[in-house]
């Protein structure tokens, strides 16, 4: 996923990404506890995909939006951040293991390496590998927290911004011989 400098931000402010989530700290960098005043806090998705693999290794449970994500964990040691445009999940921990996260913050772009795409159909959480179009059925998921927050977000963003989120990624033009 890339989100450019004059799109909304996905942090859920409302602004631009150049006016909100831009200059973000790099990752690995400690957050400011407050924003300056008249300025949104920055939103690092490092840190938010950090604090729900920990609620997980603990086997606490987690459910809480930013912008156009979904962050959960379950008492048994999973963990996800969900994408509700494309309905795209990154997988964060499984059986209290933390996986690894191809995630790259830049200050115009985030690059996103998402695992799974998932659906929540008759209050089963389900989920279907990219790398193998494994389909498994989550039993014990927080599937009627997890559909209410989709919906807020449907409503909160327009079509048309969520739409935007993605970008198709542009073939490389062919170079003559």
């Amino acid at each position: 996923m890339r989100i450019g400098r004059n799109q909304m931000c996905p942090c859920g402010s409302g602004k631009k990404f150049k006016k909100c989530c831009l200059g973000k700290a790099p990752a690995g960098a400690k957050a400011p506890q407050a924003a300056p005043a008249g300025q949104p806090r920055r939103i690092s998705l490092h840190n938010e995909i950090e604090k729900t693999q920990n609620a997980a290794l603990q086997g606490k449970v987690l459910l809480h939006e930013i912008g156009v994500f979904i962050f959960f964990a379950t008492p048994a040691g999973d963990s996800w951040m969900l994408e509700v445009s494309e309905m795209d999940g990154l997988l964060l921990s499984e059986g209290g293991e933390k996986k690894e996260v191809k995630l790259v913050e830049r200050p115009d772009t985030l690059e996103i390496d998402w695992t799974h795409r998932f659906s929540i159909r008759e209050k089963l959480f389900t989920t279907v590998a990219y790398k193998d179009q494994e389909e498994r059925t989550h039993q014990d998921y927080p599937c009627q927290a997890i559909h209410a927050a989709v919906q807020r977000i449907r409503r909160r963003y327009p079509r048309e911004v969520l739409d935007s989120i993605h970008l198709e990624e542009t073939p490389a033009a062919d170079t003559p011989a």
